[in-house]
C-alpha cells in the first residue's frame, strides 16, 4: 500500500478568508477612487466635447442672423458706449424687435467672467442633460438683455464645473453675455447664500423695470447643501439697447400693472384667446430646483448600469483567464486594460445618472 498515492488536500484556514476579504475590499476602494476621478474630471470630457459643439453652433447662428440683417447704428462695440442716446437701465425704453428663438438644449450665447476665468456656451435649458453641456438659462426667466431678472445656473464641481469660481466674482466686475440680440454688460453687485429651499426667490423678477442678471449654483463647493447667487445689474452705456421681453418671471406675490413692458400683447395669443385681458398677475413660476434631484432620479439608467456593469466583470475574468493561460499577469492585464477603462467609463457615466444632480 505504500505505493498509494493520496489526493492532495488543500486546506484553507482564516487567513486565506481575510486575505481575499481584504482583496475584495482593495478593489472596491480602487473603483471609487476612479468613480471620484470620473466625477471631478472625467465629466468634463464630454462637457468640454459637447461645449465645442454649440460654441460652433452659436457661431453659425450668429452669423447667419448678421448676414440677414442690415446694419444698424444701435451696434455696441466692446467697452464703448452705443450711439444711441444713453439712460438708467431702469428707463430704457425696450425694442419692439423680439430677440431670435432659440430650441431647448440649444446654444443661446456666450458668457464671459473675467474676474473668475470663465468663457463658456450658453445652453437653452436648466434640466440635467443641459446642465451637463454647460452653463443653462433657465427658460422661465427673461432673457439677458430684457427687463427682468435673467437666471442662468451652473455646475461648480462637475461636468466642467464652469461656476466652480463664482465665489471670485466681486461687486463691480463685469458679466458679459453676448446672444443673437446683441452683447449685454452687466455689473455685478453682490454675491449671497440662500438655503436650498430658497432656491425659487432668486428667479423671479422683483424689479420689471431693470434688467438685472443672477448666477446660480451649489454651495459649498462639492456639497449641494446651500445656493450662492451671484446678482448684477446691467450697464446700458456699455450694451446693446435692451429688447422687449418674451416672459414674465414676476414674483407670485407681485401685482403687474397691464402696461408693464415685460408682457407684450404679441405673446398673449400663445397663452390666451385674442380678447382675453392680460393677467394681473405672473403666470410664470421658479422651475424647480434642477440641483435638487435626489438618488435614482432617472430610473432608465439601471438597465446601462447593468449592461456595462457585466461587460466590466466579464473584461475583468477574460483578462484573469489568459493570466492564468499564460502565467504571467501582465499579460492578461495588458489584454485587457484598455477595453474595461473603456467599459468602466461608461459604466460610471450611468451610475452617475443615479446620483444627485446638485454638484
Amino acid at each position: 500500500m505504500s505505493g498509494d498515492v493520496s489526493p492532495r488536500v488543500t486546506t484553507r484556514d482564516w487567513r486565506w478568508f481575510v486575505g481575499g476579504i481584504g482583496r475584495i475590499l482593495i478593489t472596491l476602494g480602487i473603483l471609487m477612487f476612479a468613480f471620484v476621478a470620473y466625477q471631478l474630471w472625467g465629466t468634463g470630457l464630454q462637457t468640454a466635447a459637447a461645449q465645442r459643439d454649440l460654441r460652433d453652433q452659436f457661431e453659425q447662428a450668429l452669423q447667419s442672423t448678421s448676414s440677414t440683417e442690415a446694419p444698424t447704428t444701435s451696434t455696441t462695440v466692446a467697452g464703448s458706449a452705443p450711439s444711441s442716446t444713453v439712460v438708467p437701465p431702469s428707463t430704457v425704453p425696450p425694442s419692439v424687435a423680439p430677440p431670435p428663438t432659440v430650441a431647448p438644449g440649444d446654444a443661446m450665447g456666450i458668457i464671459e467672467i473675467e474676474s473668475m476665468g470663465l468663457d463658456k456656451t450658453l445652453v437653452n435649458g436648466v434640466s440635467i442633460d443641459n446642465l451637463r453641456d454647460g452653463p443653462g438659462h433657465f427658460p422661465e426667466s427673461v432673457l439677458p438683455g430684457q427687463l427682468g431678472n435673467a437666471a442662468i445656473a451652473g455646475h461648480r464641481t462637475t461636468f466642467g464645473a464652469p461656476f466652480f469660481r463664482i465665489d471670485e466674482v466681486e461687486p463691480g466686475d463685469q458679466i458679459v453675455i453676448t446672444t443673437l440680440a446683441g452683447r449685454f454688460v452687466y455689473i455685478a453687485t453682490e454675491t449671497v447664500i440662500v438655503g436650498a429651499n430658497d432656491y425659487a426667490e432668486v428667479v423671479p423678477t422683483r424689479d420689471p423695470e431693470q434688467a438685472t442678471i443672477s448666477l446660480i449654483s451649489c454651495h459649498p463647493r462639492y456639497t449641494s447643501r446651500d445656493r450662492i447667487v451671484v446678482r448684477g445689474v446691467l450697464d446700458a452705456t456699455l450694451s446693446t439697447p435692451i429688447v422687449a421681453p418674451t416672459t414674465s418671471t414676476l414674483a407670485p406675490s407681485t401685482t403687474v400693472p397691464a402696461t408693464l413692458p415685460d408682457e407684450p400683447t404679441a405673446s398673449a395669443p400663445d397663452t390666451a384667446p385674442p380678447d382675453t385681458a392680460p393677467p394681473t398677475t405672473s403666470p410664470a413660476e421658479p422651475g424647480a430646483d434642477t440641483f435638487a434631484s435626489g438618488w435614482f432620479n432617472d430610473p432608465d439608467a439601471f438597465a446601462q448600469v447593468a449592461l456595462w456593469g457585466t461587460i466590466c466583470s466579464l473584461i475583468a475574468l477574460g483578462a484573469w483567464g489568459i493570466s492564468r493561460w499564460t502565467r504571467r499577469n501582465w499579460v492578461g492585464a495588458l489584454v485587457g486594460i484598455v477595453p474595461f477603462v473603456v467599459a468602466l467609463y461608461f459604466f460610471f457615466e450611468n451610475v452617475n445618472r443615479l446620483l444627485p444632480a446638485g454638484l
